[in-house]
This record gives structure tokens, sequence and C-alpha cells, in this order.
């Protein structure tokens, strides 16, 4: 039962996993592929807009983009923008969080184990019914 909840956890940490902002090398293929909810555009003018539901059509990349009235449609040639930029998993720091949850899980079971590892166990609770009429002792031993 515990192998089936570590591994419940590992699949949905994985599926979840940490996410970097990162260039897009390929904005065809990449959009193509992933279906990114949103990209980061930078224009050659240095200025930079999200694009949400973005897809790439030719040499243009279509979408909407936030506005003053709610979402309005946004269409720009490739090459009017320097960089692409867009949410992509993030391998390394997932497993870094993955081995920070491990190993907080480890450390709280041994806390636990010192603070009651001394203490008695399921097995060492007896019952003492000689020491007085009515009342019963419990031991341990």
């Amino acid at each position: 039962m515990a192998l089936a909840r570590v591994s419940l956890a590992l699949v949905l940490f994985s599926t979840i996993g940490c996410a970097t902002v990162r260039p897009v090398m390929d904005p065809a293929q990449f959009v193509a592929e992933k279906r990114p909810a949103a990209l980061y555009v930078t224009y050659n003018d240095n200025s930079s807009v999200s694009v949400s539901q973005p897809r790439i059509s030719g040499d243009s990349l279509y979408g909407t983009t936030p506005g003053v009235e709610g979402a309005e449609p946004v269409a720009v040639p490739l090459h009017d923008l320097t960089s692409i930029r867009a949410p992509q998993h993030d391998k390394s720091k997932t497993v870094l969080l993955i081995a920070a949850i491990a190993a907080g899980t480890a450390g709280g079971v041994f806390a636990l184990t010192q603070v009651f590892g001394n203490s008695c166990g399921s097995n060492s609770f007896h019952a003492d019914n000689s020491a007085d009429a009515g009342n019963l002792a419990v031991s341990c031993n």
C-alpha cells in the first residue's frame, strides 16, 4: 500500500512538476507539439506581450492578448519578434523538489521515531487487576 502511494505521488509530481519560462528555439514545432496556453513574445523594439491560445500559420503568430476591453486578437510576423518564450517543464527542478520532499519525509519519520521510540509498543501494555479492588492499572513493561 505504501509503495502505491509513493508511486502515485511520483506520477503526480512528474506531471505537475516545475516549470521555467525559457526561450523557444523552433516556435512552429513547439506550438504544434506542446500546445502551450501562452507565449511571451518580445518585439524588435523590446516591448513584450503575452499571447494566449497561440498558433503559428506560415510565418506569423496568431492568438489573443489582454486588452482594455478583454482579449484582443493579435497577428504578428515572426520576423518582427526578437524572442519567443514559454513555460517549459524543468526536469532538474522537479527532481530537486521530489528529493526535498523525500528528505523532509525521511527527516520527519526519523524525528518521530526518536520522540516516540522509547514509549511502549502496542504489545507492551499490561493490565494489572490486583492493584485496588475497583481500579485498573496499566503499566508499560
